[in-house]
């Protein structure tokens, strides 16, 4: 108990200190000094030592793999996504798999990573059944950060997962894909036996609605537009007939 104490207070102390880059101890014995080595190189891009990263993906501390997996996203996705779709592809054992599609979900939006993933379901979509409730989770968390409305499909039988943990990232998740076909999964949770859960849920929920009716006010004034553009010059054309940009 004690040494555990001691270690998370000297992670604690060094948020204050400035952090040495002592790469060789990104496989020190200690697991403080492998963190301390992990974030020593966070936001400073060096290929040379990406290898020892994603090594540090499969560390058996989980604050360890926590700390590899945020520096890498912080390296960019031509850097840290690549790879880290690569190693997904590969059937990863369990605690590397979450590290990795947390990797996916702290990545920011850009076009680049767009055009890397382009489909997130495909890779992220296999993780979302896996046996261990935590990749589940990340799963959930990935695809929140990288899909699209659309991909609220995959997460409709995770709102009913047994583990508590699974279900509330699965709406955190469908608030964020921001697709009001969501809105009845949701609607049952709010009667969810895990009182977080219901939060999250009522707050996804909130949001949806709150998008449903800002689309249902749109369509009226598009709708009004059209026409009136339409009755300035007399004639009404169809989406076939107008004119195209050349």
């Amino acid at each position: 108990m004690y040494k555990a104490l001691k270690e998370r207070w000297l992670r604690l102390r060094s948020l204050f200190e400035p952090a040495p880059l002592v790469v060789a101890d990104l496989s020190h014995p200690q697991a403080e000094r492998r963190w301390r080595a992990a974030r020593a190189l966070a936001g400073r891009p060096q290929l040379r030592y990406r290898a020892g990263l994603l090594a540090l993906l499969d560390d058996p501390d989980p604050i360890v793999r926590d700390e590899a997996a945020a520096t890498l996203a912080s390296w960019g996705p031509a850097s840290g996504l690549e790879p880290a779709l690569d190693l997904l592809r590969r059937d990863p054992p369990a605690p590397r798999a979450a590290a990795l599609l947390d990797l996916l979900a702290r990545l920011p939006a850009s076009a680049e990573s767009r055009a890397l993933l382009p489909d997130p379901a495909e890779p992220i979509g296999p993780f979302l059944s896996h046996a261990d409730p935590l990749v589940r989770a990340a799963a959930c968390r990935a695809l929140a950060a990288t899909g699209r409305g659309e991909d609220a499909q995959w997460l409709s039988s995770l709102t009913t997962d047994p583990d508590p943990r699974v279900r509330r990232a699965a709406c955190v998740a469908l608030g964020r894909l921001g697709n009001p076909d969501a809105i009845p999964l949701l609607q049952e949770r709010l009667h969810d036996a895990d009182p977080p859960t219901r939060d999250l849920a009522s707050k996804a929920l909130s949001r949806l609605e709150a998008l449903a009716a800002a689309r249902e006010k749109e369509e009226p004034e598009k709708r009004g537009n059209g026409e009136s553009g339409s009755q300035g010059n007399g004639e009404t054309e169809s989406p076939s007939e107008s004119p195209h940009l050349p």
